[in-house]
């Protein structure tokens, strides 16, 4: 259900209000589309990190970078989305976004970097460090050396 909301909320977004602007939703909800592209970065790295996701999951999502993630949340390269409907915040806007900096998302930027491959391994712990997940257990999978 919960990702299914996301979707709606992705779709809403893109198809309802693709006109609101990324600095009018901080202003007003403390985060926006790059958040949210930021977020998926992030869960897709500890879910990866963790080994929450088999092995073909866990490489193709180790392959993707934080503008694919993005690309997802605007439908379209997020430049071109800006190039369409970013345009000169209002002083209203500006101030309002200013008031509401407590309420802004922080990103942690390392969290969006790739795992690193010692990190992705699917053999016992004893054996690299890293717990092997359920798919490569079931699979019969070492460890890439």
């Amino acid at each position: 259900l919960e990702s299914l909301a996301f979707r709606s909320l992705l779709d809403h977004l893109s198809n309802v209000s693709p006109h609101v602007t990324n600095m009018s939703m901080m202003a007003h909800t403390g985060f926006c589309r790059n958040c949210l592209g930021k977020w998926l970065t992030k869960h897709a790295r500890d879910a990866v990190r963790e080994g929450r996701v088999g092995e073909l999951d866990a490489e193709r999502m180790n392959g993707m970078m934080l503008e694919d993630f993005m690309e997802s949340v605007y439908k379209e390269p997020p430049k071109t989305w800006k190039a369409k409907y970013n345009g000169a915040p209002s002083p209203s806007l500006l101030q309002a976004y200013s008031s509401s900096k407590s309420i802004h998302a922080s990103h942690v930027p390392s969290s969006f970097e790739p795992v690193p491959p010692s990190s992705v391994c699917c053999v016992d712990a004893d054996a690299c460090g890293v717990p092997r997940s359920a798919d490569a257990v079931a699979r019969g999978l070492a460890c890439p050396q």
